[in-house]
């Protein structure tokens, strides 16, 4: 374990003479999950990394349109031949992920702000391969999480869009069943040579936009009613994506919409 923290700390440091030669490292998960989008995320899951950046990528996530099923129902899925990246620029502050937001079928390109995860340390350690972890725990995206990261890869990153630890990020459980990433290999220098960059098959679009969009959605909807038949559109259920609670755009407009409409 020495060894490859020494290995790695070569390839992330500077020569004598002032060059730098990063080289880019390659973590596999296995990926789990009970979402009601259903099993898009699952299967092999690549995160590859820099000290600084890093590009989390879903091998197995439909490369064109299907329909998946999920329990009793069947959900429509805009395919990605980029595989769903999430690209992280810690220099920046940024992470760009694409919307999953299952009522509109775009892909759209989200610029937002590092999530911070309030991570609490725990006594636990274990080997996971070759590696000393400790366990941490912390709340994202409405889920509590049980990770366990190793100290042994100097860098802050992990499956999806968890992150934030003194270390990478091995394995990562939500409590409530719902996900779960399960480490398979590592490299300490990869030979795919992947372009650790935004995604670019989407259209880049701000929140504030995409809620202009989603709302609109709701008004067409609600002008198809009828005294007899009413249509209209709800927010997708709490467990729907990996985020829990991820996309309330529709019941938030409506408060407000209900609040501006009382004398």
């Amino acid at each position: 374990m020495k060894a490859i923290f020494l290995l790695l700390l070569g390839f992330y440091s500077g020569s004598q003479v002032g060059f730098c030669q990063i080289k880019t490292s390659k973590a596999v998960y296995h990926s789990e999950t009970r979402i009601g989008k259903g099993r898009v995320h699952d299967g092999m899951n690549t995160l590859y990394f820099t000290p600084f950046k890093s590009l989390f990528i879903h091998n197995d996530y439909p490369k064109s349109d299907e329909y998946k099923e999920a329990g009793t129902s069947r959900n429509f899925i805009k395919g990605d031949p980029e595989g769903f990246p999430i690209f992280i620029d810690k220099k920046a502050g940024v992470l760009h992920c694409k919307s999953d937001y299952q009522a509109v079928k775009t892909l759209y390109i989200f610029k937002e702000t590092i999530p911070t995860v309030d991570w609490m340390i725990q006594k636990e350690s274990r080997m996971i391969g070759q590696f000393l972890c400790f366990r941490a725990k912390g709340v994202f995206g409405g889920r509590t999480y049980n990770v366990w990261f190793t100290p042994d890869i100097p860098v802050s990153f992990g499956p999806y869009k968890l992150g934030g630890l003194p270390g990478l990020i091995l394995e990562a459980y939500s409590e409530d069943g719902m996900v779960k990433y399960t480490f398979q290999s590592f490299e300490a220098s990869t030979a795919d040579n992947p372009i650790l960059e935004e995604p670019k098959n989407g259209k880049e679009i701000s929140q504030e936009a995409f809620k202009e969009l989603v709302v609109a959605k709701l008004l067409n909807a609600e002008s198809l009613s009828t005294p007899a038949y009413t249509i209209t559109n709800e927010d997708p259920p709490a467990d729907f994506y990996i985020e829990k609670n991820q996309y309330t755009i529709i019941s938030t407009y409506k408060k407000e919409r209900e609040h501006k409409r009382k004398p």
